[in-house]
């Protein structure tokens, strides 16, 4: 028997708000709850913020019994009963009192990913002391992680399936599901399932040392990825976003193509952005299937000059556009350029033979070719690649004007203060300078530039060179996007 499942009541004991009311007012006005917690700078964390819900714990008292509520330790025991109990009557039940039947058509499934440290603490330093006796009766009870599901389950005198889970951050979803199959196979007609976690000290300690916080700023960083316009949608936010360092724009050579690509864009590449950091760079690889005759660059010249081959390009304006364009005009060869919505459509005709050639990443190139899935031509840089030492730079073959390298820069709005601009550049420095992210970032072709080149002004400069070089190339082989 499948029975259908509606979900009828909330509670939520969150960061940004403590009860319904606050929790809905809070998603309105876009509060996070994401607060700066001075411990964590006392205990030299790296990262120094963190959402801990604004509770009261005196509230609990209108939850529970006198008696219960003096022995109660955890937050997240804390939390889940109160959220337990409001979920309860949002759904329209009451809370029956000693003496009342047991609810055997009802279970519950709450969860908690770790047992509060803050207790086992307390535990550890009585028995470390010689004074277990000292404890009390009902420690253990709450330092277990079914402490929750027994407490609410009791207070509301549950009789079904009653089950404590925990699979770390993905608890809460469980206990739903859990939840959710009891009723639709008929073994359950309710349940009441969520999850409560409380991060005290020990267990961020733990994750601080991790370094997947928020470093150096102790704020959040959100990272989105705005797609659309070719970039060009982003840009503008960046470019109308006020100048105080809170809005950067992690962007490519791909910006400076845009900026004679679009015409009506309601910004001014250069003017309306300035930088913060030139961060990596790496090369194109020219690529192609590897079923294609030729196998050195020199084969591959001779060979388009008596067959006319089929090129993918990601897009009109985009770098492998640029690249193959060059490289025709430089070869003195004929090239059908087709365009596709992006790499990696591109990459699968290429891979499938519907095409023969593709300038590509490094990083979505060379493992292709390692597997002899393609075949590598050349690179767009003065030197090889070291990932593809037997390939040759196609600088060295055809001159400057194939060296093309995909670089990646930091943008903020313009009229950003400097000091605000320095602080987010030394940042930066430290980040790449770390060993494990130039270790990473060589295995996948980039290529990191020197200190004396990840500056403003640099950023500045490399940005309005390429303006005037990718605008000269647009201009003269008449390339135009639809807007």
């Amino acid at each position: 028997m499948s029975r259908r499942v509606v979900i009828t009541g909330l509670g939520v004991i969150a960061p940004n708000g403590v009860g319904i009311p606050d929790f809905l007012a809070s998603i309105r006005q876009g509060i996070s709850g994401i607060r700066y917690q001075p411990i964590y700078k006392d205990l030299h964390f790296n990262s120094q913020v963190s959402g801990i819900p604004q509770f009261n714990w005196d509230l609990l008292k209108n939850y529970v019994s006198e008696i219960t509520f003096h022995g109660l330790q955890g937050h997240a025991l804390g939390y889940g009963i109160m959220a337990a109990l409001d979920a309860w009557r949002d759904a329209g039940n009451s809370i029956g009192g000693s003496g009342s039947e047991t609810l055997w058509d009802t279970g519950c499934v709450f969860g908690s990913s770790v047992s509060e440290c803050d207790v086992v603490k307390k535990i550890i330093t009585r028995v470390d002391a010689g004074e277990a006796k000292k404890l009390g009766s009902r420690v253990i009870e709450q330092m277990m992680n079914s402490s929750i599901t027994a407490y609410i389950s009791g207070r509301l005198g549950l009789g079904n399936r009653i089950v404590a889970t925990s699979a770390a951050c993905a608890t809460g979803t469980q206990a739903i599901l859990m939840g959710y199959e009891y009723i639709q196979q008929g073994v359950a007609r309710r349940m009441v399932v969520g999850s409560s976690e409380h991060v005290d000290p020990y267990i961020f300690g733990a994750f601080d040392s991790m370094r997947i916080l928020s470093r150096k700023f102790n704020q959040s960083f959100i990272v989105e990825n705005v797609t659309g316009g070719s970039t060009t949608i982003a840009t503008n936010r960046v470019a109308r976003a006020s100048a105080d360092g809170y809005t950067l724009l992690l962007h490519n050579l791909q910006i400076s193509a845009n900026a004679t690509l679009y015409k009506s864009v309601p910004f001014d590449t250069a003017k309306d952005l300035t930088g913060v950091m030139l961060v990596n760079n790496n090369p194109l690889v020219l690529a192609g299937r590897k079923d294609l005759p030729p196998n050195t660059l020199g084969q591959l010249f001779a060979f388009m000059k008596k067959e006319r081959l089929k090129a993918a390009l990601p897009g009109y304006g985009t770098a492998g556009h640029l690249a193959t364009t060059l490289l025709a005009q430089q070869a003195g060869v004929t090239v059908d350029q087709i365009p596709y919505r992006g790499a990696a459509p591109a990459m699968t005709d290429l891979m499938g033979a519907h095409v023969d050639l593709f300038f590509g990443t490094p990083q979505s190139i060379v493992p292709q070719v390692k597997s002899g899935q393609l075949k590598a031509y050349g690179v767009t840089s003065g030197t090889r690649l070291e990932q593809l030492p037997e390939v040759e730079s196609l600088v060295n073959v055809l001159g400057p004007k194939l060296e093309i390298l995909y670089w990646q820069a930091l943008f903020a709005p313009a009229g950003t203060p400097e000091a605000v601009i320095k602080t987010l550049n030394d940042a930066l420095q430290e980040a790449v300078s770390d060993p494990a992210v130039i270790k990473t970032w060589d295995a996948q072709g980039f290529f990191i530039y020197p200190p004396e080149m990840r500056t403003p002004a640099a950023a500045n400069a490399l940005l309005k060179s390429e303006i005037e070089r990718w605008g000269r190339v647009i201009r003269d082989n008449d390339i135009h996007v639809d807007q």
